[in-house]
């Protein structure tokens, strides 16, 4: 026969051990959840900063090609590394790429990486379009404007993309406006507007200008274009020892001359029947002296330029004069001045890498021209000019105008939109697509 067991002793111990065992067991359930959700967490963080990582690489290179010119250009069908400079950023580092994606069109493709070895990539396509300049002047810093000057045309407008203090009394036909502070009138706040970068080297090819002769330093002498030595150098040439100099009446004409050091313009050669036209390269600084009688002349230097003669057209018209200069552009005296009408320099009448100072009584009368500058401007005097200025305002390194950018005197410029046809130099890097990969 089959006895009933009452004795209940140990059925409490039973109990308590299978609840303290189903409390570890949802501790252990606990504890592994939330190791696996900081796991999770730790690794959206890393895939985050990644990302945010590619994406300061996309930023970098757009701002990297619009800048470099030529590293655009030279994209081929194959990707090619740019070379940015420093790319550590925050807990990691990114790597880009760019390859030719059809006319005018980059591909971009930046990996972030962060310490820990998280990595996203970022595919971006970018194109390149002519900037548009919709004001007759315009300054990415301060703008000091005094006097009497007189800005007119279709787009005869003034604007600063910080602050703008006018003083005297000006004639503006369009707007004078700023997009931080206004002092004076008239003037009113706007948003900012879009100031290109202005780098010399954008706005010609070396390999474009069919140089005629090649002047050197070094004691060699001048060469023509198949290299072969000239003795004696072309017409008025001479190297006094530390720099080429163009003198005398009767300089040789139409010539394409590049020099390797400093060059200094003293003729005063040139007349109505007969002006001169010359375009130099100098690698180094340009100085214009003399009182020419110039057709056309094209200047582009790696230093500084300081034309102090006054050049004139012939038969009281303008001369064709386009400045492009590595560093600082001085204008001064009484010339008669206009950007070229064609050729690879149409549009053009001053680009500097560094500030821009126009002095005197200078005009140009005849021909809707582009000046525009890295850093500064300073117009001072009575010039009389067609055409738009822009001042980019970057760091003040040079040191021909410091502080704010200034307008003086009795200054007269018209502007009646459509400057920079394409390829003059201003250019406008756009994202039409951008995605992770």
């Amino acid at each position: 026969m089959y006895r009933i067991i009452k004795e209940e002793r140990g059925i409490a111990l039973i109990a308590s051990l299978l609840i303290l065992a189903a409390l570890t067991t949802l501790s252990i359930v606990a504890v592994n959840t939330t190791i696996t959700d900081s796991m999770i967490s730790g690794n959206v963080k890393e895939i985050k900063e990644a990302h945010y990582i590619a994406q300061a690489g996309i930023s970098h290179a757009a701002e990297y090609l619009r800048v470099n010119q030529a590293i655009w250009d030279g994209a081929t069908a194959s990707a090619q590394t740019l070379t940015l400079g420093s790319t550590a950023i925050g807990a990691g580092s990114y790597s880009v790429t760019m390859t030719a994606a059809g006319v005018d069109r980059r591909r971009i493709i930046s990996t972030g990486t962060t310490d820990s070895g998280a990595t996203r990539r970022i595919e971006a396509f970018f194109g390149i379009t002519s900037a548009t300049i919709p004001t007759a002047m315009v300054t990415g810093g301060a703008l000091e404007i005094s006097g009497n000057p007189t800005i007119s045309g279709t787009c005869g407008s003034v604007h600063s993309n910080t602050d703008l203090t006018i003083s005297g009394n000006p004639e503006i036909s369009g707007s004078a406006t700023a997009s931080s502070a206004c002092s004076g009138a008239p003037c009113s706040i706007a948003p900012a507007q879009d100031v290109p970068v202005v780098v010399p080297t954008n706005f010609y090819n070396l390999a474009d200008i069919p140089f005629t002769h090649t002047l050197k330093c070094d004691g060699t002498g001048a060469f023509n274009a198949a290299g072969t030595q000239v003795t004696p150098p072309p017409a008025g040439w001479a190297y006094d020892g530390s720099k080429w100099v163009l003198s005398g009446k009767t300089p040789a004409d139409n010539l394409k001359v590049r020099v390797d050091c400093d060059v200094e313009v003293t003729t005063n050669g040139g007349s109505d029947a007969d002006p001169l036209s010359v375009t130099i390269y100098a690698d180094g600084d340009f100085k214009v002296s003399g009182n020419p009688t110039m057709g056309e002349l094209n200047i582009i230097t790696t230093g500084n330029v300081e034309i102090s003669g006054n050049i004139n057209g012939n038969a009281g018209s303008s001369a064709e004069i386009s400045v492009i200069a590595g560093l600082d552009v001085k204008i001064s005296g009484n010339g008669n001045l206009s950007a070229p009408a064609a050729g690879m320099f149409e549009g053009l009448f001053v680009v500097g890498g560094g500030d821009l100072d126009l002095v005197g009584n200078v005009e140009t009368t005849q021909i809707s021209g582009l000046m525009a500058v890295h850093e500064q401007i300073k117009f001072s005097g009575n010039p009389t000019l067609i055409g738009a200025v822009i001042a980019e305002d970057a760091a003040d390194v040079r040191t021909l105008v410091t502080g704010a950018s200034s307008v003086s005197g009795n200054l007269n410029i018209t502007y009646d939109c459509g400057l920079n046809p394409a390829g003059l130099g201003l250019n406008q890097i756009t994202a039409a697509l951008r995605r992770e990969l």
